[in-house]
């Protein structure tokens, strides 16, 4: 998320607590400042600059200045609220939107949460206590992502074994042995090398490349909720079906029928 060891932060624009009201919010247009957002509760469906990703409590989002207008809304799930700072620095940035989700979520709530305390109370030299704060947070996350440090070869065995999952995502029956064995490792090395650098075991990583594949072909409506579950490796229906609501909040036909109103 920040790749470079060495940051100045040129400007803290402000510290915002946002309160979920339930509803879809479209923010397009052109970002002026990048926003680090950290999720109190709830779940969203993000979308940005045509990538779309589901955050939830805990998860921090980074945002990055933009040059030319993008395409940006928050759909909630799950109702919830957020705190969040809209800042600039020097230094390389991300070229995208980037979700990270920290192996400990009370350590960043409680910086996130006296950051906004600061700013609203407006004390002397609330500023420069606010800009301490804020880099707290960036050390933090640097700290975190260090340790999550991965060799050539390492990284050469995920880069394999994500094109067999490509190719392979949405047929039943999905053998993670033969996943981790395309990499060129052991299935319980692999686990855990998996979970260290995406932060989630590959089942859960393939579940939500399959969720995200049913929402795009559910909103066309080009397919029933049948063939939906088929095209994306379900033969259970009633099983996609639980796990479509349990992770989207309402049941496939339901959520397809909203979207497509």
């Amino acid at each position: 998320m920040f790749p470079e060891e060495k940051i100045m932060v040129t400007r803290l624009d402000y510290v915002i607590l946002h309160r979920g009201d339930g509803e879809k919010h479209d923010y397009s247009g052109q970002l002026a400042a990048c926003e680090l957002i950290y999720k109190l509760s709830g779940i969203t469906r993000v979308h940005f600059a045509g990538e779309t990703f589901i955050e939830q409590t805990g998860d921090i989002r980074f945002l990055p200045r933009t040059e030319k207008r993008e395409e940006y809304y928050v759909e909630p799930l799950e109702k919830g609220d957020s705190l969040y700072f809209r800042f600039d620095y020097d230094g390389q940035m991300p070229r995208g939107a980037l979700m990270f989700r920290p192996r400990a979520f009370d350590p960043y709530r409680v910086l996130f949460e006296k950051l906004y305390s600061v700013w609203i109370m407006k004390e002397r030299g609330y500023y420069q206590r606010a800009l301490s704060l804020v880099y707290a947070i960036i050390a933090l996350i640097q700290q975190e992502q260090s340790e999550s440090y991965l060799s050539s070869g390492q990284r050469m065995i995920l880069s394999r074994s994500m094109d067999y999952m490509r190719a392979h995502a949405f047929e039943p029956g999905f053998d993670y042995e033969a996943l981790a064995a395309a990499g060129g490792a052991s299935y319980s090395y692999y686990k855990r090398l998996f979970g260290r650098y995406y932060g989630l075991p590959p089942s859960k990583y393939l579940a939500n490349l399959r969720l995200r594949r049913a929402c795009e072909i559910l909103e066309s409506g080009r397919m029933s909720v049948e063939e939906t579950a088929r095209s994306v490796g379900y033969d259970d229906a009633a099983y996609f079906c639980r796990v479509f609501k349990r992770e989207m909040g309402e049941p496939p036909a339901a959520w397809s029928r909203r979207r497509r109103a």
